[in-house]
């Protein structure tokens, strides 16, 4: 495999992969981590060879993404609501409509309690919510260890307290934890019969515990969610999950019971219900 040596080249090898905009975004985002704003500006705008002291990173990176590797996991870390988090094949990478969850719940929380992410994976959302509430106590869940070390990782380099419990949310009970205000979570939501449209991107990389739910039983998560709530939230605390496109329904279902109150969907900003939120009565 030929990996240029040069910026044009590069990106014209990835058109086939990403959009012209997403290269240069991409491309953007490794200048700036290598070299700086002001350097990165400079190597991107005249298309310049690549400095030699760069070349094997650059080799490596351009390599990696022309072998259908997801950027992020190339450059070993995104931004979610302005914080680094490190991802890498042990986490789902956050995705945008994940940060808009976030700030409807910053619209719906006090300034003081105690919160609950259901599924961490990266310890993205936690990390988010902390740090604009630093009155709360969050505690995160997550079956995979591989994510709770991740999740870890990402509070302690975003100086934040998260406290991470590594066990299976759909098995195991949750005596250990205190009741709560908040139960937050971005769980596998996507049925299974999905998997063959999907981009190569995420069913090749991304962990698919993290993505897919059975056919027959895709709103497995959000019943479990419902059952901790009934027993471990506050009354008037929050339960606020993100779902599939096409899933509200049966998700508000799961909440129908009379303990739950103020029922709502919320859409993503590309008009798509992808959020629902309740209230513990």
């Amino acid at each position: 495999m030929e990996i240029f040596t040069d910026i044009k080249r590069s990106s014209e090898a990835l058109e086939s992969i990403y959009s012209k905009s997403e290269i240069r975004q991409i491309f953007r985002v490794f200048w700036e981590e290598k070299v700086g704003v002001s350097k990165a500006r400079s190597i991107l705008n005249t298309w310049e060879s690549i400095p030699n002291e760069n070349l094997i990173d650059w080799k490596q990176f351009i390599e990696q993404l022309l072998l259908g590797v997801p950027y992020q996991y190339a450059l070993g870390f995104c931004y979610f609501c302005g914080h680094r988090i490190f991802v890498d094949q042990r986490v789902l990478i956050p995705r945008p409509e994940t940060e808009e969850l976030v700030h409807y719940i910053l619209d719906k929380i006090p300034e003081s309690g105690t919160g609950l992410d259901f599924g961490t994976g990266s310890g993205a959302i936690a990390i988010a919510l902390k740090s604009k509430r630093q009155k709360w106590t969050f505690h995160a869940v997550d079956v995979s260890e591989g994510a709770c070390t991740i999740a870890k990782h990402n509070a302690r380099i975003n100086e934040v307290q998260v406290e991470l419990h590594c066990l299976d949310a759909l098995k195991d009970d949750f005596h250990e934890l205190p009741n709560l205000d908040l139960i937050v979570s971005n769980p596998p939501y996507i049925p299974q019969i999905h998997h063959s449209t999907m981009d190569a991107l995420v069913v090749d990389h991304e962990p698919r515990i993290a993505l897919f739910v059975p056919d027959d039983d895709p709103f497995v998560f959000y019943r479990r969610i419902a059952e901790v709530a009934s027993i471990k939230l506050n009354a008037g605390g929050l339960v606020a999950v993100e779902i599939h496109y096409d899933g509200a329904k049966g998700v508000v279902d799961c909440f129908s019971s009379p303990i739950f109150t103020n029922v709502e969907i919320k859409t993503d900003i590309n008009g798509h219900e992808r959020f629902v939120f309740a209230r513990k009565c």
